[in-house]
């Protein structure tokens, strides 16, 4: 119940950041593409950071950090020449949204666990576009390499489990997802606005 709750609120949210930023188009170039990496990595350190934090309040068992992504795209922004010692010396959202409670944790994280099944697609796109793998600045869109589906379906066994003993969460489980896809589009746009000039240079 929960899962199509989250899927039907947040489609058209989805929709409109694939539509912002332009992922699957063909004449990608490696320096937008690193832009592309800065501008996720500036939303995930930040929101990741918050989620470990609330999830270390949890009474449920749940493994945040080996969910973590931010690291693999500062492995591929190094390994792509990027001189960045870490993902905090770049520029970082700050209009995050509310997960200071469990419910609005998972909402947050089921957009951020959704990404990594558009991520294998992605991986392909860019691998076309520019030669990048796993071991050559795309880890981050092969986060769970072959592990995509068993990770994402022990997510959301860990998600409706919550939801179902704790339904009167399942609003604030929504609105969090909402919030967390609105609040990447806000950042999308104001990273957009302020790199692509360079990126196109």
């Amino acid at each position: 119940m929960v899962m199509q709750k989250l899927r039907m609120a947040t489609q058209l949210l989805h929709v409109a950041v694939e539509l912002r930023l332009d992922l699957l188009r063909d004449n990608y170039k490696l320096p937008e593409y690193c832009e592309l990496l800065e501008l996720f990595g500036g939303f995930y350190w930040p929101l990741e950071d918050r989620l470990a934090d609330t999830f270390a309040t949890a009474v449920f068992d749940f493994d945040f950090a080996r969910r973590r992504k931010a690291p693999f795209i500062l492995e591929d922004l190094v390994r792509l020449g990027r001189d960045i010692p870490t993902l905090s010396g770049m520029n970082l959202c700050h209009q995050l949204p509310n997960v200071a409670s469990v419910p609005r944790a998972l909402g947050s994280t089921y957009v951020l666990e959704g990404a990594t099944l558009g991520g294998q697609l992605l991986s392909k796109h860019f691998h076309q576009q520019l030669g990048v793998s796993a071991e050559k600045g795309g880890s981050f869109f092969l986060s769970y390499g072959d592990q995509v589906g068993p990770m994402w379906k022990a997510f959301g066994v860990v998600l409706t489990g919550y939801a179902d003993l704790h339904p009167s969460d399942q609003d604030e489980i929504v609105d969090a997802a909402v919030e967390t896809f609105q609040c990447l589009l806000d950042w999308a746009d104001v990273r957009l606005a302020q790199t692509t000039p360079r990126a196109n240079t």
